[in-house]
């Protein structure tokens, strides 16, 4: 298949004219440029202003070897005309045209090496964030380089890049290269940093502007951290905390791979109102400032920091170092960074309990997009990297590790740690594709990689497991599970998890391969039949497991293993929203009941991580699954509920309780009482709310329509931080209760200009589709439909579905549900194919919403 498929592209590539019609960068023009360039390298210098309004003047000299002849040079620039200043070719001014976001150089002859193109210009675009508090970067993942500076911009074409700075002589700046010198003229101060490692374009990055610097050096090597966070708190609780982490990672990564770090030098800077939580720029690693500085901290905040870290450092081998051919297989990259990181953080903690933590990490996600009949498969097609931001996102983030995981167990552990070396060895500052490594993987294993790749990574969905369960005279006399696919059923999975016998005074653990439709667990015949089975104990297999919703009631449940509750707690919301044709699970509760039984949980649950996972579904039931008249008709009960359960924890459970609880407040006794909280800054015992934790008050008060302005605007004057009052500000306008200045923020969203912080353009946009606001929001869905195209070309790279996600998720209603099937069912060339299907995914869900409410 492998063979076929090369000769048959290969075929269609030169048959093929290729052009640069396309605006973007199409696979057809990536892959002729791959054959003809070598040795790229960018020679940039960029002045930037303090002022945002001025605009950010360039140079560049793109120097590069010839493998073959050409007639022209493509090279990738997305700006207006006006900012393309002038254009030589080796010291003389160039015969070039500019249109369709390409540079086309053309010449009688291209030399076979040394060829220069000299451009000027101007550097603009969505990609160059510029702060007016005096801080700028910028994010070019997938392909977004190509708006701010010319270039070849595909991850296949790595280039090494010489890089100067000109900013405020006030300004400090970071970049993948080392800083050479700094040379001061008049009120400005140049940065020149040294050459890179060949990169692909993706990975270049710089950050200038009002910063500190951290550094510690550890055995020779020094880690430099850049931050603007000003909160001595967070700074006591976090700074020397997160260069901790960093070094314990690489060393973490360096072991397990065999390798070396394979970069120069290693810092990274905290980036405030990121729209991410990181990115793996070698040599400067950026993170979201609010995943690094915490003035509070429990198990689950920094468990999530910890994974975070391990995953950006992963990436420094996995991407950066062997980086990806196309970015259809974006995934190749992230779920190494993800599952390793994963890996890392376990580690640090004095009870790895990995099961628990992979499970809570990554389960639920892959389940918010493959319970759907529009989910799609891992292994993507992408005809343009204008659309590779659409190949992002849970399947690539949280299935794609769940995959590898049962890779792991179907090869061994030892075998797939050999695998991973000899593929990171072996394709070492290159490209490599899935058929790379899964050929490094073959050699250790006499499994079918290819057969078991196809299921995995080449098919949407997971597979509905069920039980046939025959006893006689209190022994098992049978027991078969099958399987088949949700919407599919055809498919067939191989893999590994485990079934839990529970008796009363003890528990038995059964090991299970499933690979075919069905399989007799023919060991357990004759045994004595349990009280209840746990299938899928371990948490580690994929898919809807037919475990009774009786057992999270069972006075037994508190004593079974921490990943066997959390798998059990997951699995029955799955079975709450389970509506398919495959299998209707008799026993399984509809989301009102699941409600009030995590109410009980909760009581019982010791667990930081669990309790803050039923905490988030508790929230996500109450707001999105409930009818209004159903919260009304409960939601005096829930909130006593949830403040009767504080009583039985410790302090920083306590405090994930109350928080849940002011979330959840909806009776006038619970928002009075929401409003003595805030306005005296006094709590229940034990209880501990940190500032910016009263920020998100003040705004749930606000969305109830209880003294808002007032409110707001006093929390507003408390805030010190410009970047959080920035934040704040917005949100405010959100949070109105003036209809009218609501409707303007949005109609401000519809615009390039107004989007252009998309973190706080998300925040505010969840605030203003509300379930508490939706009955004067629901008329933005059309528009906020119809500018998706736009978002998609001037926006980063997971600001398209952020917005989906931030408009539809709380939408239940069958006038939505009418919108959004009148929007599908009609055609909209428009929108690219992988857009549409992350639109009909969010619609999905709503769809789903609606079904099952009560």
């Amino acid at each position: 298949m492998r063979k076929f498929y090369i000769i048959l592209v290969s075929t269609l590539l030169f048959a093929s004219k290729i052009t640069a019609q396309e605006k973007g960068v199409s696979y057809q023009l990536a892959t002729e440029r791959v054959s003809s360039i070598a040795n790229p390298h960018y020679t940039l210098h960029f002045t930037i202003p303090p002022i945002t309004s001025e605009p950010i003047h360039a140079t560049e000299v793109i120097s590069f070897d010839l493998k073959k002849p050409v007639k022209e040079i493509v090279i990738d620039f997305n700006t207006v005309a006006a900012n393309l200043k002038s254009v030589t070719l080796n010291g003389q001014k160039a015969n070039y045209q500019f249109k369709n976001e390409h540079i086309i150089v053309s010449a009688p002859s291209f030399k076979t090496k040394g060829n220069e193109i000299g451009i000027e210009f101007i550097a603009a675009g969505n990609s160059l964030k510029r702060e007016a508090t005096e801080f700028v970067y910028c994010l070019f993942v997938p392909a977004k380089a190509r708006d701010v500076f010319p270039c070849f911009d595909q991850p296949n074409l790595k280039a090494s890049v010489t890089l100067k700075l000109t900013v405020s002589k006030e300004w400090k700046a970071v970049s993948n290269g080392s800083i050479i010198d700094s040379t001061v003229n008049g009120d400005w101060l140049t940065w020149s940093f040294k050459k890179t490692a060949p990169l692909s374009t993706y990975q270049f990055s710089f950050a200038a502007g009002k910063m500190n610097r951290y550094s510690e050096t550890r055995e020779g090597k020094t880690i430099n951290f850049y931050y603007v966070e000003n909160n001595k708190k967070k700074l006591d609780t976090s700074l020397t905390a997160a260069v901790d982490i960093n070094f314990k990672a690489l060393a973490f990564d360096a072991k397990y791979l065999n390798s070396y770090y394979p970069y120069e030098k290693f810092d990274f800077v905290e980036i405030p109102r990121f729209s991410i939580g990181g990115m793996e720029h070698p040599g400067a690693v950026f993170y979201n400032g609010n995943s690094l500085f915490m003035d509070q901290t429990n198990d689950t905040r920094i468990y999530s920091r910890n994974a975070l870290i391990g995953h950006e450092v992963s990436h420094m081998w996995f991407g950066d170092w062997v980086t990806m051919k196309w970015f259809n297989e974006v995934w190749l990259k992230e779920v190494f960074a993800s599952y390793i990181g994963d890996k890392f953080a376990s580690s640090l903690t004095p009870v790895t309990d990995f099961n628990k933590k992979f499970l809570l990490a990554n389960f639920a996600g892959a389940y918010s997009v493959d319970r759907f009949p529009s989910s799609e498969p891992i292994y993507r097609t992408l005809p343009n990297l204008n659309q590779a931001g659409l190949v992002y996102g849970p399947l690539t983030y949280n299935k794609a590790p769940i995959m590898m995981h049962q890779l792991e167990l179907l090869i061994g552990e030892e075998a797939f740690q050999k695998g991973v070396q000899d593929y990171i060895k072996k394709y070492q500052g290159g490209n490599a594709d899935v058929f790379d490594l899964l050929n490094e993987f073959q050699k250790y294993t006499k499994a079918n990689l290819k057969e078991w790749s196809t299921i995995w990574l080449r098919n949407p969905g997971r597979p509905i497991i069920d039980a046939q369960l025959e006893t006689h005279q209190g022994k098992i006399s049978k027991l078969v599970l099958t399987q088949k696919g949700e919407f599919n059923p055809t498919l067939k999975w191989t893999q590994y998890f485990e079934v839990l016998l529970v008796y009363k005074d003890s528990i038995s653990k059964i090991p299970v391969r499933i690979k075919d439709y069905q399989m007799e667990l023919s060991e357990l015949k004759g045994r004595t039949a349990p009280e209840f089975i746990v299938y899928n104990s371990s948490g580690e297999g994929y898919g809807v497991f037919p475990n009774s919703a009786n057992s999270i009631q069972d006075p037994l449940f508190k004593k079974l293993p921490v990943e066997t509750r959390a798998l059990l707690v997951i699995n029955a919301y799955e079975q709450a929203l389970l509506k398919t044709p495959a299998i209707k699970y008799q026993n399984g509760m509809g989301p009102l009941q699941f409600l009030k039984q995590l109410s009980v949980l909760i009581r019982d649950e010791k667990d930081q991580q669990l309790l803050d996972r039923e905490l988030r579904i508790m929230e996500g039931i109450y707001w999105k699954l409930l009818k209004k008249e159903t919260r009304s008709t409960v939601g005096t009960s829930l909130e006593i509920s949830l403040l009767e359960a504080m009583k039985e924890h410790s302090k920083i459970n306590r405090t994930a309780i109350f928080k849940s609880y002011l979330r959840m407040a909806n009776s006038a006794a619970a928002i009075d009482s929401m409003y003595h909280y805030w306005q005296t800054r006094s709590v229940p015992a034990e209880v501990t709310m940190s500032a910016d934790d009263w920020n998100w008050v003040a705004q749930e008060l606000a969305l109830r329509n209880y003294k808002g302005s007032e409110i707001l605007k006093q929390q507003l004057d408390s805030i010190t931080n410009p970047n959080i009052r920035k934040t704040f500000s917005i949100s405010m306008i959100a949070l109105s209760e003036n209809q009218a200045t609501r409707d303007s923020l949005f109609n401000s969203f519809l615009k390039p200009e107004g989007r252009k912080n998309e973190s706080d353009v998300a925040t505010a946009l969840r605030f203003l589709t509300h379930p508490l606001r939706q009955a004067e929001s629901r008329k933005y869905i059309p528009e906020a439909l119809k500018v998706l195209p736009e978002i998609l070309a001037t926006n980063d790279l997971f600001f398209a579905p952020t917005w989906l996600s931030a408009l539809l998720d709380s939408y239940q209603d069958d006038q939505t549900v009418k919108i959004l099937k009148e929007y599908c069912s009609k055609p909209h060339p428009e929108v690219p194919d992988l857009l549409m299907k992350k639109i009909k995914q969010t619609a999905d869900w709503v769809f789903r919403a609606n079904e099952v409410r009560e």
